[in-house]
């Protein structure tokens, strides 16, 4: 007979489960008066909070929980500020954004119920699967086999940019799925550096030509930015290997090429945008400038989420967060940015860690420094995807519930 706590906790499998699903898989599947729900929204802001109320008692939060909290509240303060001081007018999708920045407070401290053995190896098993997947349908587009491509194209939609039609992988549009793509490919190489398979190398090639394929340069530069940091810093392969594994690289793309070309040729836009002469990058700056000019006038507290005058697009999450919850609501974010790094720095010192835990936390500090630089010119933390990977990996950072 099933105990009441093995029933729980596969009750808490199937909930992660279809959350995890839904954040990497499955798009908005209603709108209500203008407003995209997707699953894990649904069930993150309904069925998980009833959870944590009865069994509250049993959640041991740690001061990332507290921060989370505090964040949040920074964030309340802002935009009753913004409704009295400023005379913001109301908008029912300011109230929709801060019910949202609720969902990583209620699925961290949801995870915080599991057993930390039982969290590492369903997450890990996920990711696993996952990837399998991601690279199946990021293949899919990126090759436009027939049918598959119309078929994802359908489900994600498809844009171009610049007479380029770049890919969406799994996410509606292709910056949000090229940082998806960064996660899984960080997951991969730390994979192919603890587990030293060749799957794990063809997987990690797979991803590359996925990421170059969305044609967002912010993501291909910060995965160069890592590869020459990880070559030279890695202790893991030798000179010859190095040396192989740069080859082989060199080979495939060579062989690729005539599927990248023209996102090869994007990407070496770059060169315009250190000259200053990229009409994207000057769009962008002219947005980040109007973003401090508004910031300059309530430098503290903000404006709050203010959507009723303000632009919702500003494509830099440090100059948005400035404009809506001022210096107070950076800090904050900067601190829950940046304080798993100390922590993640003391536990991977701990020689007695799994190898499946040990892939776990090298990948979420990779994807942490990915989204201290992401948030330069797109949204990392406040996006309804790209934190919520990075949740589930806190989830197993901070969770002290070890089963006796």
């Amino acid at each position: 007979m099933i105990s009441y706590r093995n029933f729980e906790l596969y009750f808490f499998h199937i909930i992660f489960l279809i959350v995890s699903v839904s954040i990497f898989f499955i798009p908005p599947i209603i709108t209500i008066l203008n407003i995209n729900f997707r699953i894990d929204d649904i069930i993150i802001l309904t069925l998980i909070p009833i959870i944590l109320v009865f069994l509250y008692k049993r959640v041991e939060f740690p001061i990332y929980s507290k921060i989370l909290i505090s964040f949040f509240i920074s964030i309340c303060i802002s935009i009753i500020y913004g409704y009295l001081v400023l005379s913001v007018p109301f908008s029912m999708r300011d109230i929709n954004e801060l019910i949202r920045m609720l969902k990583p407070f209620f699925f961290f401290s949801f995870l915080l119920l599991f057993y930390k053995d039982s969290l590492v190896q369903i997450s890990f098993k996920f990711l696993n699967i996952a990837m399998i997947i991601f690279i199946f349908i990021g293949l899919s587009e990126s090759l436009k086999i027939p049918y598959l491509n119309d078929l994802f194209i359908s489900i994600y939609s498809s844009g171009t940019q610049s007479g380029i039609s770049r890919i969406n992988t799994t996410t509606l549009n292709p910056n949000d799925g090229a940082i998806l793509t960064l996660f899984f490919l960080f997951f991969s190489i730390n994979m192919l550096l603890v587990y030293k398979k060749l799957y794990y190398f063809i997987s990690s090639l797979s991803l590359i030509f996925i990421l170059l394929n969305t044609g967002s340069r912010t993501a291909f530069l910060i995965a160069i930015i890592f590869f020459i940091v990880f070559f030279i810093s890695t202790k893991t392969l030798n000179i010859k290997h190095k040396i192989l594994c740069l080859l082989i690289m060199c080979i495939s793309l060579i062989i690729l090429y005539p599927y990248i070309e023209n996102y090869i040729n994007r990407i070496l836009t770059l060169v315009n945008a250190v000259k200053l002469e990229d009409s994207s990058l000057n769009v962008r700056f002219n947005l980040w400038n109007e973003a401090l000019q508004i910031f300059y006038e309530s430098k503290i507290f903000g404006w709050g989420v203010a959507k009723a005058i303000h632009h919702t697009t500003v494509d830099g999450e440090y100059f948005i967060i400035l404009r809506k919850y001022g210096i107070i609501g950076l800090c904050f974010l900067l601190f829950l940015m940046i304080y798993p790094l100390s922590v993640i720095k003391k536990k991977i010192r701990n020689t007695t860690l799994q190898n499946e835990e040990k892939v776990l936390l090298y990948t979420l500090f990779s994807y942490i420094l990915a989204g201290l630089l992401v948030m330069f010119t797109n949204n990392f933390f406040t996006s309804y995807i790209l934190i919520f990977p990075n949740i589930i990996l806190l989830g197993i950072l901070f969770n002290t519930n070890e089963k006796v």
